[in-house]
């Protein structure tokens, strides 16, 4: 049978003490943040409404289709995307990307023009992007 002197065993407790400390300390602390923040009324904010999205599709639809009467455009096929983007189909030709985070209103006026400026120049739009910001146009 070994003999373990006195001051391993004490420097022993001493370290096992101090982990255990740490730990309970760390298990505090942690437990403190949650409670603040649970009764504190803290949440999250979703990067999605920065996207536009707090409309849900059925109005954002409808948005859309009053900017089309207004600025006399055919809209059909008007679809909300996964991104918050809407994505529609002008004269059962060109398809349309819109961006929710710009005026609707002034990028079918923008669509208009650039459609009206091609046609005179004899090319069929094909597609258009306005999510970006210079518009891409394809032929």
């Amino acid at each position: 049978m070994r003999i373990v002197p006195q001051r391993k065993v004490k420097s022993s407790l001493r370290v096992l003490l101090l982990m255990t400390g740490i730990f309970f300390l760390t298990i505090l602390v942690c437990v403190g943040f949650s409670l603040y923040f649970l009764l504190s009324g803290f949440r999250i904010i979703s990067p999605l409404t920065t996207l536009g999205l707090s409309l849900d599709s059925q109005q954002m639809t409808a948005k859309v289709e009053a900017s089309c009467s207004k600025e006399k455009l055919s809209c059909q096929n008007i679809i909300i995307m996964p991104d918050g983007s809407i994505e529609l189909t002008i004269n059962d030709v060109t398809i349309v990307f819109l961006s929710p985070r710009k005026d609707i209103g002034k990028q079918l006026a923008s669509l208009q023009q650039v459609a009206s400026q091609l046609t005179i120049k004899g090319k069929t739009l094909k597609r258009i992007d306005f999510r970006f910001d210079n518009i891409v146009v394809s032929f």
